[in-house]
């Protein structure tokens, strides 16, 4: 593959432009601590008085151990399919591959017009920042090897992580110019999402969702935290909702995501534009867990390529 070579000098702080469009992102309305508790004692009241009501009719002890003995078996099962999933990454991560387009196929060179950056500048994972477990960035070679594990309570509104990968290009005319910015995303994974069992059908039932999106973000650097999402396409879900016995859902992911766009604005003569090409995990959960394993046997997340071309 063909480096950018508009990219040797006078580079911005990939770092440093990443972290500040983070902590400047805004944040999803969340209730107060007060309101939590409160909630909480709630549960807590609503379910001893539930239980106190059933105990006149059932053996309340006995439906507990059959629930208790259901969430067993039924984690059991799910750590079997994550066994076999594992055992089966190489399988997976050659069929990914294997759709892989080289960048000449998709995107012949044409002069001084397009131009593939092949290293990433940076990688991180947000906001679990410890979910990035080991990576690499060199020329067509960048992946990250990831594992998110995240538990919900009532009141907790949905929330989001990503894994990316960021890169630079700079416009090497002195000329406006207007671009289009294509990318590929490769996931090897196996999701997991479980729901707590409640043991009262009296009670909402718990609930764990989780949907992974492969996101393409193009932020303008002459323009002060600007961002602009390209592209976006579904990688895959998980959806578990139990009620007295809980629920749990898994699912393999093999996918090969290519994303382009053009961009609504033009581009000044040699200004910058930083790429950041995600995997973003979006969650909703009442009382349960969600899992990404991106890390075990072989699997991986990979973004071989970004390409660059001036439209006008």
């Amino acid at each position: 593959m063909a480096r950018s070579t508009s990219l040797e000098r006078g580079l911005p702080d990939v770092k440093a432009i990443a972290t500040l469009a983070e902590r400047t992102r805004p944040k999803l309305p969340r209730p107060t601590a007060r309101e939590i508790a409160a909630e909480r004692r709630r549960y807590i009241e609503d379910e001893r008085l539930l239980r106190k009501a059933f105990d006149k009719f059932v053996d309340v002890a006995a439906l507990e151990r059959l629930a208790r003995k259901r969430e067993k078996s039924d984690a059991k099962r799910a750590e079997a399919a994550h066994r076999r999933a594992i055992a089966a990454s190489r399988q997976y991560a050659r069929w990914v591959a294997s759709q892989s387009v080289s960048t000449t196929a998709v995107a012949p060179i044409d002069g001084d017009r397009q131009v593939i950056v092949d290293t990433a500048a940076w990688m991180r994972a947000w906001p679990n920042t410890g979910a990035l477990k080991d990576y690499d960035t060199s020329a067509g070679n960048n992946w990250g090897k990831y594992w998110l594990d995240v538990e919900g309570d009532i009141l907790e509104p949905p929330d989001e992580a990503r894994l990316s990968f960021y890169a630079l290009w700079q416009n090497p005319a002195d000329v406006d110019v207007t671009v289009r910015v294509a990318t590929r995303l490769n996931v090897s994974a196996h999701i997991h999402a479980d729901a707590d069992a409640r043991y009262f059908s009296g009670l909402p039932g718990a609930s764990a969702d989780a949907t992974l999106r492969a996101r393409l973000t193009v932020f303008p650097l002459w323009l002060q935290n600007n961002q602009l999402t390209v592209a976006e396409d579904f990688v895959g879900s998980v959806s578990a909702h139990g009620g007295f016995f809980g629920d749990d859902d898994d699912a393999t992911i093999f996918s090969s995501a290519f994303l382009d766009g053009t961009l609504s604005l033009s581009v000044p003569g040699n200004r910058f534009l930083m790429f950041e090409t995600s995997l973003v995990t979006g969650w909703k959960i009442d009382s349960g867990s969600i899992r990404v394993d991106a890390q075990q046997g072989a699997f991986r997340i990979d973004v071989p390529y970004w390409i660059v071309t001036m439209v006008t």
